[in-house]
This record gives structure tokens, sequence and C-alpha cells, in this order.
């Protein structure tokens, strides 16, 4: 009797625990997602960078959501990089911010130093990297661009970067 009695608790306690698991892990709703484009989108690695980079964050067609919901406060590239207080403003369907030129440089500087160059690549061939620009609307709703293409290409005219350390 009292095995069937520990049987029926223990029984109990395995559905609540995976009640509550499935609970929790559908309250978490994926990040929208988003497009990202950079202005300037091609760079030279000899070249100065600019004062400010600018992106224009739009929301793919059908996706649930409106670029004029953001919370500048929220957006950031690459997890760490906010925006320029105050540059955000609607344009065309695009919600359009400006980065810190010098912070989105090194955060470049770091990708090339890192990943390094392919293997076919040349001094005539620009190299995409990657990047990821987050935020949230105004009700809690967050949007990434990851996985969205959204890259800035580099050219290295006076030749290629040494391979990443192992």
């Amino acid at each position: 009797m009292r095995t069937k009695l520990l049987t029926i608790v223990f029984a109990l306690a395995l559905l609540t625990i995976i009640g509550g698991a499935y609970i929790l892990s559908s309250t978490g709703q994926a990040p929208y997602p988003a497009v990202i484009k950079f202005d300037p989108r091609f760079i030279d690695m000899d070249s100065t960078y600019p004062y400010t980079w600018s992106a224009e964050i739009r929301a793919p067609t059908g996706s649930g959501w409106n670029v004029k919901d953001i919370n500048p406060n929220t957006i950031l590239l690459e997890g760490y990089i906010p925006i320029i207080s105050g540059s955000m403003y609607y344009y065309k369907g695009a919600q359009n911010v400006q980065f810190d030129g010098q912070a989105v440089w090194n955060a470049l500087l770091g990708k090339i130093g890192h990943y390094g160059v392919p293997p076919d690549a040349s001094t005539s061939t620009p190299v995409h990297y990657d990047f990821i620009v987050t935020g949230k609307l105004y009700n809690g709703d967050s949007f990434s661009s990851e996985g969205q293409q959204s890259w800035i290409a580099v050219r290295f005219p006076l030749g290629l970067p040494p391979p990443p350390p192992p």
C-alpha cells in the first residue's frame, strides 16, 4: 500500500514539474526578425572610419511588428554599442539610427582579428562581417537582426591581415 502511495506522489510530482516546465518555456517569445542595412556598407581597411555609422532598421514583410514601436533606449549593436542619443528618425518604412563610428570600427577590427579572412579572399574582394542589432519595442517584445544578413564588407587593398591566432 505504501509503495503504491509513493508511486502516485512521485508521478504527480513529475507531472507538476513537466507542466511547470511547459508553462515557463511557452511564455518566452523569440525576438522578431529585423533587417539592418549599414551605411557605409563597404569600407576599405586603409581608409578612415566615419564619424558616425548609420543603420536602417526594417521589419520583414509579414513579421508582425512595426519599426515605429522601437524604444530607442534599448537598441544595441553587438550587445554593447548603443545608438547616439537622439539620432533615431523614421523615414520610408525604416527606423534610421546612428552609432559612434569609433565604436563600430573597433568592433569591426575585433571581428577581423577573431575571424580573419576566408582562405579564398583577395585584396580586391570585400569580406563580409556580420553584425547583430538588438532592441525592444515599447511593449517589451524584442527584435534581433541575427541571421538576417546584416553585414559590413571590408576590402583589404594594402594586403590581407594575418590569420587569427590558434
